[in-house]
């Protein structure tokens, strides 16, 4: 008579060995690790990146004219500069009101007949909580805002000379001069404006990709070793288990002695 067949080691079991154990924890805090650096640094680089941008916008205003011109497309220089412009504000009639940009309130768009030009560019001037156009200040001014591209979309203008867009070929139509193809948010003007507005934040440019680059290679480089570790962790672990079920089907296949194989009983 033989003994019945012993049943291979399941794999949990085998993993849960002290020697596997020890190797779970190491490779689990290590993942882990790397993964909590990689996302530092990847923080690192996203301040960077702001840090960048707000410093475009604190660099001193440039002439309107060095880069953009009437009826002369928007590019890439252009879009999110810093500009600096001179002129007179349109009558307060000419005024747009643009809701929902701001909670409770709508910007005011107000029209700077730009000297020398005979064209207006449109000026983020603020935003008031009321439906009425604002008064506009009398006299030069000097404007100092943030170059914005013109909005794709917009359709009409109301005769409360609301707009539901920024669309400079939609709301040309509503002023009796010709309007630059992009438009500008105020951030200053001399003589200060006594109407009493509240800011509006311009969209900030794009950073430039250099900034802050080396910490966003080594936010990547983490990650390819938490994922390389995780390999490794997954490799060892299926080769151990491996290992001991071959170990014990060899047991196995050789056979338990039974009772017949036995020594006789002195």
């Amino acid at each position: 008579m033989t003994a019945t067949p012993s049943t291979p080691v399941p794999a949990w079991r085998i993993l849960l060995r002290a020697e596997l154990v020890v190797l779970h924890a190491v490779a689990i805090a290590a993942v882990i690790a790397m993964v909590l650096a990689g996302r530092w640094q990847f923080g690192v680089w996203r301040e960077y990146q702001s840090q960048d941008q707000a410093q475009q916008i604190q660099r001193s205003p440039v002439p309107l004219a060095s880069v953009l011109g009437p009826d002369e497309p928007l590019t890439a220089r252009s879009d999110g500069a810093l500009v600096r412009a001179e002129g007179r504000w349109a009558p307060v009639d000419d005024q747009f009101l643009l809701p929902g940009r701001t909670p409770r309130r709508s910007w005011v768009v107000s029209p700077l007949l730009v000297d020398g030009t005979g064209s207006a560019l449109l000026v983020v001037r603020g935003a008031t909580a009321t439906d009425r156009l604002p008064p506009v200040p009398a006299g030069p001014v000097t404007v100092t805002g943030v170059v914005q591209p013109s909005e794709p979309f917009g359709t009409s203008v109301g005769t409360d000379r609301r707009v539901d867009a920024l669309n400079v070929s939609v709301l040309v139509s509503a002023v009796p001069y010709d309007l630059y193809t992009a438009y500008v948010v105020r951030t200053d003007q001399l003589p200060p404006d006594p109407t009493t507005l509240d800011p509006v934040a311009p969209v900030l440019p794009d950073a430039s990709w250099t900034a802050g680059i080396r910490n966003l290679v080594y936010a990547i480089q983490w990650e390819i070793f938490a994922g390389f570790t995780a390999f490794m962790w997954w490799r060892i672990a299926r080769d151990r288990v491996a290992d001991y079920q071959a170990m014990d089907g060899a047991v196995i296949a050789g056979g338990a002695p039974g009772p017949s194989d036995r020594a006789p009983v002195a």
